[in-house]
């Protein structure tokens, strides 16, 4: 029981408030002082709801309290229980009155719902003839065979029962568990969901929850949410269903196999297949032994998907799926398994074999009455599928049409699944000419995304977010596809490519900022998992101990992430989605954009049907203009040249490899390359989106993909020059970072970190006896991971601590967990090696947010393993004191940790009342870059944490004109020029000494659009 608690704080409490309304009716004032006394104190942790309970013992007041709602759902429930206070104290005018507030908000929940039968009620009233029709109709229900003609009839009760029967009668559960039965056997999950909803909840309110049908109303709740796309939600029921299972049939039954399967089912589609796979291991040892052949069909057929998206063995997965469609006792049941096989031959290219046993299916389920059935939409979609893929669209929309309207009533409004669909007719109603239907589509698909966005905030773990993000993604490049081809013609193409950028630009970090929300009474539970976060941190930085070790480091890492998932589920259902991830919408980021400045949005996209082949686009937004679309052509072109533009930049050889169309003929020297290189990338980034920006010089620009990398002040101008001299630039991590404003919190003293030493004293002796051998192995795999000493930091480190009045942090003072725990300084400095570890070639299984299974001989031995990790917050970050004694298997003192301050530590760091970062080192604003994820790292990271501005190295700039342009900015700075304007006319000066991009051009701003000044504390 203590674990149900722990699962459903908010519905075990609103089962208390109904307990004290009952008490009240009966004038038990005895039990309500008791009651009051020994347990109102005990809901504190949930603010909220124990404010509700005191609307109802009459401690706070409704007009006191509906305006502290947040939501819809709050004010529901203000309007649910001061309605019954109003009832219990004879005021039926004012009872109705709320009551019909309730109702009439757009939320489903279980207040409402007893709010519109307690308004009918009240309206009405009952009579015994009512309560006789509704015994009848409940009679004709229970005695029709056919689910789909038991559908009139099911609907004619429900809406009699809502009107005449009290949330308390017991009839009212036995008509609510016939009416979603049938709603359930016809296939209508849609409005089967809320139905058993409700009686899961008047069970609780009635004292029922230990009769033993209560497990199977809650399981087929579950059920109902399974089908209308809401795993998140069915696993908590799941997961009561399971310890009411053991509580009562103990672990060896058939009913205890069933449990655990519905419950890997339910986490494998929350995106959690490491969470699933070994309890469905379970599930299938325990049914092989004692359930009936369906059971076992059916976890055989969930554990192949578990194993495919773990571990990728086609050929595993294909014999399990063969044992089930042999196994399954039903026709039904083995074309489940059936169509798997035909999405897993698919998904090999093996289209033919695919389409051909798809089609077979369809053939023999003609005539049988389940067409229109979940499994009918599922081979529609997966034909669709395989057709586009052909090129067949006519066929592929007809099929994509019919499951769409199939699965209203299957599937509800917001099914993940309902997206595939959508987006499979976007494409094939464009490639048909059905432009005005495809534009309809979309409209319809960015409406959903929204709404699945926000359930899975609300449902799951970060690490079940992931699969999210993906489908967005790819969603999202189909849809960009579309509106820079067939769809580029149609009214609004570029609000909605800008409305596509906004929702699905960089969301990894913007999740990441969603999950570290700290709703109030979660600070033991944020606490738990910060912990847990660390210590997986630390043993990813880490890696394998050897060959020898890499079994036991993956044992480890499983458990750390289950626990981490466990905890993060348990903060999800806490948070308000609308809150942690609000929508953003076009028209609010033009509104937003200084007046005299443009934003340009960037996306890198694969296009549609030739994943191979990429493309860059820009959406321009500004005040007092509508969003324009710029198609800026194939990206390989682009990446070419910013590629070699950027070696020559930092000093490497230029790239002799670029294809013929950008390779200049002549090429001897340093000034023709720059010029060269320089002026391809901006005729095909930045021409293109000039005539639109409307004669503005303050360009805001949202990079994405290898552009990213570019600060576009260095970039000759047609005329000659650099476009640093005709246009201001600053950099965000998306266009909705525009609408980013940095909360009131009060500015700490300045800080400077500069010139850690990496050695602390030495390096270890662990690593000294093999130093030599070990940097040239980690030369030969393409790395060296130790750090140099910088002597020029310490130097600009002592200069900017005088100019700022401070003592810098240096050599052994320069610790990570010192950095760690800053609160807010206004200006942070930190000047030490910063570093970047690319996307790793063992990418196999990102898509599903977890680390791949490799080969042990594969992994980069001991503490580099590291840049084998796929959390895009980890591959990024800054050295501190220690960080090649750690680097080199040595122990670090305490307070140095590993040295390393990644990204993912930055996110938990405490920066609100920080207005600058500067990161003046190698590669600080370099992340990952990725198709629509801007730059994960540093740069994204220090945002997230509150800094309002920072100033960035792009590269290594020669120490001597650091400190220069240091020397020019700050003063400029603390007079009380903004941060761009000031790093502007810093870098100008050193421009007229040091007259070569490299040496003034590195160090770009990022961050709030509005002048950003220094905050006087």
């Amino acid at each position: 029981m203590n674990r149900i608690a722990r699962v459903l704080p908010s519905t075990i409490l609103a089962n208390i408030q109904l307990f004290l309304i009952s008490l009240q009716r009966l004038d038990r004032t005895d039990l309500l002082e008791r009651w009051d006394r020994e347990n109102f104190g005990l809901y504190q942790p949930y603010p909220w709801e124990q404010r509700l309970l005191g609307l109802t013992l009459g401690k706070v007041g409704r007009d006191s309290l509906l305006p502290a709602a947040k939501d819809d759902r709050q004010r529901c429930e203000v309007h649910f229980y001061a309605g019954h206070r109003f009832l219990t104290f004879g005021d039926l005018p004012r009872a109705k009155a709320e009551f019909a507030r309730c109702a009439g908000l757009p939320v489903d929940c279980a207040e409402r719902r007893l709010a519109l039968a307690q308004r009918a009620r009240l309206v009405a009233g009952t009579s015994p003839s009512a309560r006789h029709r509704v015994a009848g109709l409940r009679r004709r229900l229970a005695e029709q065979p056919d689910p789909a003609g038991a559908l009139p009839l099911a609907r004619e009760l429900e809406a009699l029962a809502a009107r005449t029967l009290d949330g308390d009668d017991p009839l009212l559960q036995r008509v609510l568990f016939l009416v979603g039965r049938s709603y359930f056997a016809a296939g209508q999950y849609a409005a089967a969901t809320p139905v058993f909803g409700t009686l899961v909840h008047a069970m609780r309110v009635a004292g029922h929850a230990d009769l033993p049908e209560f497990g199977d109303v809650v399981q087929t709740y579950g059920h109902a949410l399974m089908h209308t796309g809401k795993p998140g939600e069915a696993v908590r029921q799941y997961e009561e269903v399971l310890v009411l299972r053991e509580a009562t049939v103990g672990t060896g039954h058939p009913v205890h196999a069933s449990a655990l399967h519905n419950l890997g089912a339910a986490l494998m589609e929350a995106g959690n297949a490491e969470l699933a796979q070994p309890i469905l291991e379970r599930a299938l040892a325990l049914a092989r032994r004692v359930s009936p052949p369906a059971d076992v069909a059916a976890t055989l057929n969930a554990l192949s998907k578990a194993y495919l998206t773990v571990n990728g063995n086609h050929d595993r997965v294909a014999e399990l799926l063969r044992e089930s469609a042999e196994t399954a006792p039903s026709v039904q049941q083995k074309h489940v398994a059936l169509h798997n096989l035909a999405a897993l031959k698919a998904s090999q290219d093996r289209e033919d074999e695919a389409l051909a046993l798809l089609r077979q299916l369809r053939a023999e389920r003609q005539g049988t009455g389940r067409d229109g059935t979940e499994q009918d939409i599922a081979d529609l979609n997966l034909l669709a599928r395989i057709l586009i893929r052909r090129g067949e669209h006519e066929e592929a929309f007809h099929h994509a049409r019919a499951a769409l309207d199939a699965s209203g009533a299957v599937w509800g409004a917001q099914h993940r699944r309902l997206a595939e669909l959508l987006v499979k007719l976007l494409v094939t109603s464009a490639a048909t000419g059905r432009l005005e239907y495809a534009a309809d589509v979309l409209a319809r698909l960015q409406e959903l995304e929204d709404v699945l966005l926000r359930a899975a905030i609300a449902s799951t773990s970060a690490r079940g977010r992931v699969r999210v993000v993906n489908d967005l993604r790819e969603n999202a490049q189909t849809v960009l596809t579309q509106l820079t081809g067939r769809l580029a013609a149609v009214p609004g193409a570029a609000r909605s490519a800008s409305a596509v950028l906004l929702r699905g630009k960089g969301l990894l970090g913007r999740l990441a900022e969603a999950g570290l929300r700290r709703p109030a009474g979660t600070d033991e539970l944020r606490t738990e998992l910060d912990d847990l976060a660390e210590r997986l941190h630390q043993l990813e930085m880490t890696g394998p101990v050897g060959s020898d070790g890499y079994d036991d480091y993956v044992r480890e890492q499983r458990r750390l992430k289950d626990r981490r998932d466990e905890a993060e589920l348990k903060l999800a259902r806490l948070l308000d989605p609308a809150a942690a991830l609000p929508g953003i919408h076009p028209e609010e980021v033009a509104a937003a954009v200084p007046a005299d400045a443009a934003l340009v949005d960037f996306a890198r996209f694969a296009v549609f049907g030739e994943p191979e082949r990429n493309r860059y686009l820009a959406v321009v937004s500004t005040r007092d203009s509508a969003p324009v679309l710029v198609d800026l052509g194939p990206a390989e072109v682009i990446d070419e040249a910013v590629a070699a533009f950027h070696d020559l930049l930092t000093g490497a050889a230029p790239d002799r490899s670029a294809p013929d169309l950008i390779r200049p003929a002549t090429a001897d020297s340093d000034e023709p390359l720059l010029a060269h290189w320089g002026g391809v990338i901006r005729e095909r980034i930045f021409d293109p989106v000039v005539p639109h920006l409307h004669a503005r010089t303050r360009v805001l620009v949202a990079p994405d993909g290898e552009i990213a990398t570019v600060p576009f002040e260095v970039l000759p101008a047609a005329g000659g020059g650099h476009l640093v001299d005709e246009y201001r630039f600053q950099y965000l991590n998306f266009g909705g970072d525009v609408l980013r404003t940095a909360p009131e919190a009060p500015s700490g003293p300045d800080v400077v970190v500069a010139s850690p030493d990496y050695d602390l004293g030495g390096v270890s002796p662990a690593a000294a006896d093999d130093l030599d051998a070990l940097r040239a192995e980690l030369r030969e795999a393409g790395t060296d991971a130790f750090f140099a000493p910088l002597d020029g930091a310490r130097e600009e480190g002592a200069h900017v601590a005088a100019l700022l009045g401070v003592q810098p942090l240096t050599g052994p003072d320069a610790l990570k967990a010192r950095v760690k725990h800053l609160t807010g300084p206004r200006i942070l400095h930190l000047a030490t090696h910063g570093f970047y570890w690319p996307s790793p070639v063992y990418d196999l299984f990102e898509t599903t947010g977890m680390v791949a299974t490799i080969a042990a001989e594969d992994v980069l031995t001991g503490r580099r393993g590291g840049q084998r990790l796929l959390d895009p917050f980890l591959r990024s970050g800054l050295a501190l004191a220690g960080a090649n004694v750690w680097l080199g298997f040595g122990t670090p003192p305490a307070e140095a940790g590993n040295g390393l301050l990644t990204a993912d530590d930055v996110l938990r760091m405490r920066l609100a009342g920080t207005d600058l970062v500067v990161l003046s080192a190698c590669e600080t604003g370099r992340g990952q870059v990725r198709n629509l994820d801007g730059v994960l790292g540093l740069r994204q990271a220090f945002t997230i944490a509150g800094a309002r501005t920072l100033v960035v190295s792009l590269w290594k700039v020669p120490d001597q004109v650091t400190r220069e342009l240091f020397d020019e900015f700050y003063p400029r700075l603390l007079a009380g020029s903004d941060c761009a304007e000031a790093l502007r006319e810093a870098r100008s000066a050193i421009r007229a000494r040091h007259p070569h991009p490299r040496d003034w051009g590195g160090f770009v701003c990022q961050g709030e659009p509005g002048a950003t000044r220094l905050r006087t504390r």
